[in-house]
């Protein structure tokens, strides 16, 4: 009996006890924000952990139009991450180019002190509309989901917002300042070019530029030697993507010839050196291990998560050529290789707008103010940078030494002294200096 009494006391605490932790969490007292966010129509909220030094954090379903210029018309939804410093400060607007599956801290919002909001682009992974309808796949409606983002947070902070992308994501910043120049106060760009034609000639002439002569000839050495000595490099292929569990929609004969015609843009954009690449007579697992950063993104997998990157560049964004002439007593598979293949098949009927992004430099260049625009001296995509005409307060900089990947703190010190200086004068605030900025 008595030992029953305890079983059933125990067991009772320990029930007690959950219900308390279970109702700790599920009634835990909702945040000021948290009520103010509930209460905007046409978006849904999930408080999530908060990242290091925010205070709150939160993920957003915001509910948009599949056509921003048909209100009335089909919906989906898009996903937002906000993270919640202080209502006093400023908020930097990240408008990445592809999916955002979980938020971390962007280099602007740690220099600038400031809320964060990340805004995943739409045809992305939980932003995607169901059906697919390519036709709204443009530049204009991916800003105008920029916009309304906007629009519906600025009620909840009122003060300087301040707009920031890398690559694809920095495009989509400047396509949401040329469509709608109020909505913040200043803009900082990574890597974000504007290409001005479906393939657009000045990719080659800057690749003909890049490094010095010696490094571009062993690029040019080391693709004619994997060419060459294929039947060596087309095992180890077959055995790493096996290990790997990939899939290409391509054969393999034409995926090795694809990443070696597309070798170069790899080589110079990953930060990579002459020195890495081995010599004609290196051992073939050296000559593969180098090629190896290509292929993952011609398998199949990767074809299809970056459909909607595909489609832009196709319809609007435009692209770059292949080339290959010192390869063509080589080539087999692919003698004149496109970009046609990452394409998806329901849109290659789809035409080129030729008159968009030309009509978006023009705006940046004549009414883009208070822009920062940012380039790696080594990246493929510095060939189609945004050049400043002193017509607007606008400021370029050249990361010396790097290609894709680069931050502003690995610009020199008078560089991020220039842009301090320019990003407290818009945005009036004062930044903390610090060796990470």
């Amino acid at each position: 009996m008595t030992a029953n009494i305890i079983r059933f006391a125990c067991r009772s605490i320990l029930f007690f006890n959950l219900v308390m932790i279970c109702q700790g969490q599920d009634q835990e007292r909702p945040s000021d924000l948290f009520q103010r966010l509930k209460a905007i129509q046409g978006i849904y909220v999930k408080k999530i952990e908060a990242l290091p030094g925010f205070s709150e954090g939160f993920e957003l379903a915001v509910v948009q139009p599949l056509d921003h210029g048909n209100l009335k018309g089909p919906k989906f939804t898009q996903r937002v991450f906000l993270s919640h410093r202080d209502f006093s400060k400023p908020v930097v607007l990240e408008t990445d180019g592809y999916g955002v599956p979980w938020p971390k801290e962007r280099e602007l919002a740690r220099i600038l002190d400031a809320n964060q909001v990340i805004v995943e682009h739409r045809y992305y992974e939980s932003s995607k509309p169901n059906p697919v309808k390519w036709e709204y796949l443009t530049t204009w409606q991916a800003a105008s989901d920029h916009h309304r983002v906007v629009e519906i947070l600025r009620a909840i902070y009122p003060g300087k917002w301040i707009s920031s992308g890398r690559s694809k994501g920095g495009m989509a910043a400047l396509f949401h300042r040329a469509n709608y120049p109020n909505d913040v106060e200043a803009t900082v760009v990574y890597v974000a070019p504007i290409m001005l034609g479906p393939i657009d000639p000045r990719f080659e002439k800057h690749m003909n530029s890049l490094g010095d002569e010696p490094t571009r000839e062993k690029i040019r050495r080391f693709q004619r030697t994997c060419l060459a000595r294929r039947s060596e490099l087309l095992p180890l292929l077959k055995e790493w993507s096996a290990k790997q569990k990939l899939t290409f929609a391509l054969g393999l004969d034409d995926v090795l010839e694809r990443a070696i015609v597309e070798f170069p843009f790899s080589f110079w954009s990953g930060n990579r050196r002459g020195p890495e690449i081995p010599p004609p007579d290196a051992p073939k697992e050296q000559l593969f291990g180098l090629l190896r950063s290509v292929f993952p993104r011609l398998t199949e997998r990767q074809i299809a998560y970056h459909a909607a990157l595909y489609y832009q560049q196709f319809t609007e964004l435009g692209y770059h050529a292949y080339p290959t002439a010192h390869l063509q007593d080589l080539l087999q598979s692919v003698k004149d290789p496109d970009f046609s293949i990452y394409v998806p098949q329901d849109a290659r009927n789809a035409t080129f707008r030729k008159e968009v992004m030309p009509a978006i430099l023009n705006d940046l260049q004549n009414e883009g103010r208070n822009i920062i625009y940012l380039y790696g001296e080594y990246d493929i995509w510095t060939s189609c940078a945004v050049e400043p005409t002193g017509k607007t307060q606008a400021l370029k900089f050249i990361a010396r030494d790097k290609g894709h990947l680069f931050d502003i703190k690995d610009l020199g010190l008078p560089e991020r002294e220039q842009i301090h200086a320019a990003l407290e004068s818009w945005l009036g605030i004062e930044i903390r200096r610090s060796k990470q900025n």
